[in-house]
């Protein structure tokens, strides 16, 4: 993980570097582009912000640093501790009644981004939860969900599980988090000094969607068919008898027009 983090750390450096060149060689050909290249640039500084602050909460304040699950029979309960960094110090965090499980078992989640884990998920007749601990193959969920069906068929009288989810401390997960992220909005960035350089970058705006009703309304309002071939039927009438005087042959025109 640690080179990892030094690679990607050394990518988003040079990626910045690169555009730092590149948004002044923009500024001195394509000035005209600098007032919206700015806003995107401010726009992507902000975003890159309040990912890296809303990861670095849920590193300090919601993630496992440490974990332990211990479940005795005497009392047939499940005490689950846990300590985070920002309270390195294990404290009790939940309670479980496991009085009415028969049996473990390994169960299988999906998380939004279309990756798995695995849990030991205790179930009874009418009755099934899932221990914390998560494991990222189900060979590990396997072994857990063994040793605590030992523990419910009396071959043990303590249930104990202890460990520290990944290991790594903060910093280095702020590390590569903060150097992958950056390097994924800088690739965004790059993407819109390419369009500035050669002057295509346009501010957004929203498409009007007034212009289909419109259309609309000026087919339903204007003449309809019959009305069309009528006027014409009218016109060539006209201009083939010989009126008494032109004015009002002209006249009656324009008032049947203006009654369609």
């Amino acid at each position: 993980m640690g080179e990892i983090c030094v690679i990607f750390a050394s990518l988003f450096m040079v990626l910045l570097l690169t555009e730092l060149l590149f948004y002044r060689h923009i500024g001195t050909k394509k000035p005209d582009q600098l007032a919206l290249l700015n806003k995107t640039i401010m726009e992507s500084l902000f975003a890159y912000l309040i990912i890296i602050a809303l990861f670095s909460g849920y590193i300090l304040f919601w993630e496992d640093r440490a974990l332990f699950v211990e479940c005795r029979r005497e009392t047939m309960t499940c005490i689950y501790s846990r300590s985070t960094e920002f309270n390195k110090t294990l404290r009790q965090a939940k309670t479980y009644d496991i009085s009415r499980v028969q049996y473990a078992r390994i169960a299988k989640h999906y998380r939004r981004r279309g990756t798995s884990f695995y849990t030991v998920q205790l179930a009874g007749e009418k009755h099934e939860l899932d221990l914390p601990p998560h494991f990222s193959s189900s060979r590990a969920a396997k072994e857990e969900a063994d040793k605590f069906n030992a523990f419910l068929q009396k071959k043990q009288s303590v249930y104990i599980f202890a460990a520290q989810p990944d290991g790594l401390p903060f910093y280095q997960k702020m590390l590569f988090f903060a150097s992958l992220t950056g390097f994924l909005i800088a690739v965004r960035l790059l993407r819109d000094m390419f369009a500035a350089n050669a002057g295509e970058l346009r501010s957004g705006h929203k498409p009007n969607r007034n212009k289909g009703k419109l259309k609309r309304n000026l087919r339903k309002d204007g003449p309809s068919e019959q009305e069309t071939e009528a006027f014409l039927k009218e016109i060539n009438e006209l201009s083939n008898t010989k009126p008494p005087t032109g004015k009002k042959s002209a006249d009656t025109v324009i008032q049947r027009r203006r009654n369609i």
